[in-house]
């Protein structure tokens, strides 16, 4: 995956065809997640350095999405140009794995930019603090489709759990926190930066961090996770990242990377042309100015 990401850099540094004329301005659109994620907050952050960059010759149009699975089949029917996603199922959409029946060439990675946590959620009603404790339970283990696997059912199945041990509930972040705190979930995996807005934000006075307790990965399980899919890193999730929460917590996360779409500097949907350096440019911006990128979000 790492080669593949490389190789994919140099193809896209190369200067790419034609010019922007002052006249001109293109639109490209990336795609992002849901408002109470990190990819969102992120895209704007780099819609400003672009726009920034290159003022009034290129707009770089924000679209909120689902998430990693929405982006990349937007980016293989090439209704985006631009996508943040998580490298697990990017490399799954290259190889035609998982819930991808065939593999497809059309996203390019230009790099890797943070690490997505696996944060395991459990309610405070609950009492649930370890991961065997969820057996039974009902889990949100990731947005729809349902039926495929995710970074949870994964986990699970390696820390040995059977289909039985499941109770599988697929939906929006949004809908994860009405559930969590209407008690129609008892925990719930989110895959994001942190902290994740989803238990930051405040909605009429409640604040999902008072509400739930992060459940830990052992080293052991995270050790077994790691040799069966090398795309996942193991980490912690700092003390304090949340209130209340005193001590880090051991787990393993993906890498959030963005792609292009292969070709989508000759797109015929653009009223103007992608500048030449567009992505040599975008890839210094991203190391460069990733102080104003994080600005919307402290990822």
């Amino acid at each position: 995956m790492v080669r593949v990401a490389f190789v994919a850099l140099i193809v896209l540094c190369k200067p790419l065809a034609g010019a922007t004329s002052d006249d001109e301005t293109v639109t490209l659109r990336l795609a992002t997640g849901s408002k109470t994620g990190v990819y969102y907050p992120i895209g704007h952050g780099l819609k400003t350095v672009i726009e920034e960059a290159y003022p009034g010759t290129v707009r770089i149009e924000v679209v909120g999405t689902t998430g990693t699975l929405e982006n990349l089949r937007l980016i293989d029917h090439e209704q985006v140009d631009l996508a943040l996603v998580q490298n697990d199922t990017a490399y799954y959409f290259s190889h035609g794995e998982m819930m991808f029946s065939l593999p497809s060439s059309k996203a390019l990675a230009i790099a890797s930019l943070y690490t997505e946590y696996i944060q395991i959620l459990a309610t405070r009603k609950s009492g649930i603090e370890h991961l065997d404790q969820l057996k039974g339970r009902r889990i949100r283990t990731g947005s729809p489709p349902e039926d495929i696997s995710n970074s949870a059912t994964l986990i699970f199945s390696l820390d040995g759990w059977e289909a039985a041990d499941l109770t599988d509930v697929r939906c929006k972040f949004s809908e994860a926190r009405e559930m969590l705190l209407a008690n129609e979930l008892d925990g719930a995996v989110v895959t994001a930066g942190i902290p994740a807005p989803l238990l930051t934000e405040t909605i009429d006075g409640i604040s999902l961090q008072d509400q739930v307790t992060l459940i830990p990965i052992n080293e052991g399980l995270a050790n077994r996770v790691i040799r069966a899919f090398p795309y996942f890193v193991y980490t912690e999730i700092p003390a304090h990242t949340y209130r209340g929460q005193a001590e880090s917590v051991p787990t393993v996360g993906v890498r959030a990377i963005l792609v292009a779409r292969k070709g989508f500097e000759d797109s015929k949907i653009h009223r103007g042309k992608v500048p030449p350096d567009f992505i040599r440019t975008l890839t210094h911006l991203i190391f460069e100015k990733a102080d104003v990128i994080r600005e919307r979000h402290g990822v």
